[in-house]
């Protein structure tokens, strides 16, 4: 069944962005949780030392040599946003990757920053920066060097958001949530509010968290929240917590008011249909325990936020830390909620550990995937439901399972609760399923754009789109669409005219990307007359050529309503008679025009889709800790 398009408070998620352990993008994540993948990594007593551990603790018997952890944390395309090396080696890894990734969410949802639909607003926080702890204050020499501020600016959870909406130059409200293990959660649902109330047009949301040292294990501490094993049981009666407490990764989404998506032809992860947050105040045993009343509480005012009942939700993705006290509660406030409803239950900790911070928009991007592949994957490392569990009608997902479109829309719940008692709830329902609206022919050619700061990001990211095509069942035209209309244009270009997504590989290997220069043009050929084809079918081409007799200035109209800006330069464009729209269009976004893609395809309705993101040029950028030449380790 299609989802209802009767709520003016519904926000879509049009774009989504991440880091996780195992995972280096959203694709791979969902492939891991597709296949069940545990993504913790066991390290040996020899990479533990090198990372500079101490030889007695690696040797205790209480000590786990496992975390969840991320890849190339030292690496950075400084270049590409514009910073120094040494600034971007002061800089806390969480800001850099949260920057990377926050401007891949943005392409994946189809919006070029340049020309974003309104103002943008950033929502998001993060852990303390352990890498200034760690790796910075005890260079005695680097801080007199340095300064303290520009340490600190570089460092401080207050830049976060901030350094995001400044180097993106995006001007809606940029605000640092913190909240603990709930934090990513509570920024989508600010994010959500703020879109409601107008703050902004389009939202970032989401969490980081890094932990620096970063490839080590862990103590374990009987009672705590790290599992004594490195693995995580979600509900199970053997769970005892999560491989060193808290993990790393981060995630981002990029939500829009959904009547807006849909006008624009977004393509929609799934529907945000009711979010909540509160607080467990003093209802509960001790201040870092967590409180019945609070969980049941924002859960039950989301699903009345989004006019729904109990129900009416599918699935649940628990925040499920695995720990007794913790999935115990959980559960409790879940039967509260739900009381004797069938609910399939389900936790992402187990695949990646507890990613604090990023934990709940982990959470809302498993969701929002499965809504799209229509398979809910299995929670690993569950035999038996604790005690608590066995007495509800709640089910832990062990099996991946389908999720098809039925009767009503597919729901599901999202949880996330903070250290201290901050609770968060969102309602997330599957997209809408739109017929296009009725439009002209599809064109026979399509111009295929793309851009990048450096020549070797232009052929990369060609040799990807290459990929892409090949392997891929999508609509050429709404490719193209997209690289025109949701990427920014940088120096280095790239185009090529194609009429079926076969022919492009082919056609890649003549095709160079140019530097974009200022073009005046210049019409040869004998008097014109109408191309049949186009003035039939192209309604910007009839009107231009009606309205003007003369056929220098015909042609120029047809240009200028393209979006073509004339200006002086060397650079004079021949465009013959004989070649077709596709072709000239594609010449003069070479040769640097200013091409207004929209007006190019009036009359018809292309949908934005997934195409490769840019491929960042990264290279290292970090301090080493100091290291004691009494023992060759760090500090």
């Amino acid at each position: 069944m299609t989802a209802p398009l009767d709520s003016d408070n519904d926000i879509a998620i049009v774009g989504m962005a991440g880091q996780f352990p195992g995972s280096r993008d959203v694709d791979e994540l969902w492939r891991n949780l597709r296949d069940g993948r545990e993504c913790v990594t066991w390290f040996s007593r020899e990479e533990l030392l090198a990372a500079g551990e101490d030889p007695e603790l690696v040797a205790d018997p209480a000590y786990v040599p496992a975390a969840a952890v991320l890849d190339d944390i030292e690496l950075f395309d400084n270049g590409f946003f514009g910073y120094p090396a040494h600034e971007a080696a002061l800089m806390d890894p969480q800001q850099r990757l949260f920057l990377e990734n926050c401007w891949h969410a943005l392409e994946d949802a189809g919006i070029d920053p340049d020309r974003a639909p309104g103002l943008v607003g950033v929502y998001a926080g993060s852990q303390m920066s352990t890498y200034m702890i760690y790796n910075l204050i005890q260079h005695k020499e680097l801080v007199a060097g340095a300064g303290k501020l520009a340490i600190g600016l570089c460092n401080d959870k207050d830049s976060l958001t901030s350094r995001v909406s400044h180097t993106l130059g995006l001007t809606g409200p940029s605000v640092g949530v913190q909240a603990y293990c709930a934090t990513s959660l509570v920024a989508v649902s600010v994010a959500c509010s703020s879109l409601m109330t107008g703050e902004c047009d389009v939202a970032l949301a989401g969490g980081v968290a890094i932990e620096v040292p970063h490839r080590v294990g862990y103590r374990y501490e009987p009672g705590g929240t790290s599992s004594p094993d490195g693995r995580c049981r979600a509900f199970d009666e053997a769970g005892e917590g999560t491989p060193h407490g808290t993990g790393n990764g981060l995630g981002v989404v990029v939500l829009r008011r959904l009547a807006d998506a849909v006008a624009d032809g977004d393509r929609i992860y799934g529907v945000i249909r009711g979010w909540a947050v509160n607080h467990d105040g003093a209802a509960k045993a001790a201040w870092v325990a967590p409180g019945v009343q609070g969980q049941a509480g924002v859960v039950a005012e989301a699903l009345a936020a989004a006019g729904l009942e109990p129900s009416d939700v599918d699935y649940l993705e628990a925040h499920g830390t695995g720990t007794a006290l913790g999935d115990t509660i959980e559960v409790s406030a879940l039967h509260q909620v739900f009381g004797d409803t069938p609910l399939a239950l389900g936790s992402v900790k187990p695949n990646l550990g507890h990613l604090d911070r990023a934990a709940g928009v982990a959470g809302l991007i498993k969701v929002a995937l499965a809504l799209t592949h229509e398979e809910i994957p299995a929670t690993i490392n569950h035999s038996k439901p604790n005690a608590q569990l066995a007495r509800t009608r709640m089910e832990v997902v062990t099996e991946r399972r389908p999720w098809r479109r039925g009767d009503r829309p597919r729901r599901a719940g999202v949880s996330a609760f903070g250290l201290g008692g901050a609770n968060a709830h969102v309602v997330v329902e599957e997209a809408p399923s739109l017929p296009r609206a009725e439009r002209l022919p599809d064109r026979t050619q399509q111009v295929l754009v793309w851009s990048a700061r450096t020549a070797e990001a232009a052929d990369a990211f060609g040799d990807r789109l290459a990929s892409l095509l090949e392997s891929s069942d999508v609509d050429l035209a709404d490719v193209a669409y997209t690289l025109q209309t949701g990427r920014r244009v940088f120096q280095h270009r790239g185009a090529a005219v194609v009429s079926a997504t076969g022919e492009f590989a082919a056609v890649l290997r003549g095709t160079d990307a140019h530097v974009g220069r200022p073009v005046v043009f210049r019409y040869s050929g004998a008097q014109p007359t109408a191309d049949e084809d186009l003035y039939r079918t192209e309604p910007f081409y009839r009107n231009a050529f009606d309205e003007c007799l003369d056929h220098g200035r015909a042609l120029g109209r047809l240009l200028e309503h393209w979006g073509v800006r004339q200006g002086e330069s060397d650079l004079v464009v021949t465009l013959p008679g004989t070649e077709s729209a596709a072709e000239v269009l594609a010449r003069l976004w070479l040769a640097g025009a200013d091409v207004d893609w929209h007006a190019y395809h009036e009359g018809r309705s292309p949908r934005k889709v997934s195409v490769p993101k840019y491929s960042f040029q990264r290279s290292r950028h970090w301090i080493d800790p100091p290291t004691d030449a009494a023992v060759g380790r760090a500090i």
